[in-house]
């Protein structure tokens, strides 16, 4: 199977394998964005309020697995159509800048 990206519906994301967030050490992205714990490192996070109900894992403790997936080709990235549409907005915003 070829890497992908597929759009899923919020019930199909609470199936996932788990929520890939950034650090806390990172600027907020979102005013509202809430906090978390990386499941693995325990490390702060910050993740939308809207997020699927899934193991929450932080990018430096994922990445590692999604290189070794993507050079077998086998990486699936989903992400819901809210969150596809905050991304398409925030990226958006910040080109016009």
């Amino acid at each position: 199977m070829p890497n992908k990206i597929e759009i899923v519906s919020p019930d199909e994301a609470d199936e996932a394998e788990c929520v890939i967030c950034i650090p806390l050490t990172y600027p907020m992205t979102y005013p509202d964005n809430m906090v978390g714990e990386c499941s693995r490192c325990g490390a702060a996070l910050q993740h939308r309020p809207h997020i699927p109900n899934a193991p929450l894992v932080c990018v430096p403790c994922i990445t590692p697995e999604l290189l070794e997936q993507q050079a077998k080709g086998d990486l699936v990235v989903q992400i819901t159509p809210k969150t596809a549409a905050e991304v398409e907005e925030y990226l958006r915003k910040k080109n016009a800048h």
